[in-house]
């Protein structure tokens, strides 16, 4: 499978006709309209909220039809209708998180802890932003799983396994081997 997470910035600013850094600004931060307009006047490659989304939505959409992928955020189970598609949320206590940080982005404690907070909250705040939803409700996935209780082998696995099941019954449905 394929596997889309920074690549989709990347796409996303290609379809706009953009730089990824014009993407970025975007991407999974909550902006006012009084920022969008202040930019727009300070900056002519400028890329508005609904533009990103509609170039967002449109990469996603040509990744789902494609197949065989793994999308990482960016609001993917709120672009894409439920059927044929597996939406999963990790979740992990805040100190894994931490710890997780300080060992991948080189980061002291205190720094880590506020780099979680604040990604986190950019992230909700995105989701409710552009889909109007709670992105820490468990009804817009098909799965949710605790990766500090289950670990990497085990959450893997139970992904896999979820969506094995998951073609088995779409092929079941529609009559093909």
């Amino acid at each position: 499978m394929d596997v889309f997470d920074r690549e989709l910035i990347e796409r996303v600013a290609c379809s706009a006709h953009m730089s990824t850094a014009v993407v970025e600004s975007l991407d999974e931060k909550a902006r006012t309209s009084l920022e969008e307009w202040v930019l727009e006047l300070m900056d002519s490659e400028h890329l508005w909220a609904d533009d990103y989304l509609h170039h967002l939505f449109k990469v996603i959409g040509v990744i789902a039809r494609h197949g065989r992928a793994v999308i990482v955020g960016r609001g993917a189970p709120f672009v894409l209708p439920p059927g044929p598609r597996l939406a999963v949320r990790l979740i992990a206590p805040e100190a894994d998180r931490v710890r997780r940080t300080m060992a991948t982005r080189g980061m002291g404690d205190n720094e880590a802890h506020i780099w979680v907070r604040r990604t986190e909250a950019e992230r909700i705040a995105f989701i409710r932003r552009y889909f109007g939803a709670d992105a820490t409700d468990p009804k817009h996935y098909d799965l949710t799983i605790n990766t500090g209780h289950l670990g990497v082998t085990a959450t893997t696995e139970a992904i896999a396994a979820a969506a094995r099941t998951q073609v088995e019954e779409a092929r079941a449905r529609t009559g093909t081997a």
